[in-house]
């Protein structure tokens, strides 16, 4: 009878506690922004990260119409830390937050560090941390370098 379906896509997904929305134009970053908490249902909370991922990422001017067919989108499903302390971190497996003692927080995603910072071991990246701080830091908006605690996921 041609008339559309009129149902709501359902996403269900075990053990998730938070998603990343990180989306790409033209292979580079152009916004990724996440929690740790869902924000009513996952459907819900993917639409809301990826609206503020492309809006509110303070690292980019929000997404104009005019860049949408451009766009390439990545969601990754998130569960609580699993890793209690840095020594204890696999690189590439696992995510890093860090908690500012301005009540501030950011997060790379585990496929961040080796990308973005080419680091691929632990000894890289004690040997950069200072980097990886002030890079969260700077992300989080935190006032101060000073951390709280560190969460691996």
């Amino acid at each position: 009878n041609g008339d559309t379906p009129s149902h709501k896509l359902s996403v269900f997904i075990r053990d998730v506690e938070g998603i990343f929305t990180t989306i790409y134009k033209d292979g580079n970053l152009r916004g990724c922004i996440g929690t740790f908490n869902l924000l009513g249902d996952l459907n819900e909370t993917i639409a809301n990260r990826t609206i503020t991922s492309a809006s509110q990422d303070g690292r980019f001017a929000p997404i104009k119409k005019s860049e949408l067919s451009q766009l390439t989108y990545k969601i990754n499903f998130l569960k609580r830390p699993v890793v209690s302390s840095i020594n204890k971190m696999n690189v590439g497996t696992h995510g890093i937050t860090i908690h500012f003692k301005d009540g501030r927080s950011a997060t790379y995603l585990a496929s961040v560090l080796p990308e973005s910072f080419g680091i691929n071991s632990k000894k890289k990246l004690m040997d950069q941390f200072n980097t990886i701080r002030n890079s969260l830091q700077e992300k989080s908006g935190a006032s101060t370098k000073n951390i709280d605690f560190i969460e691996i996921y």
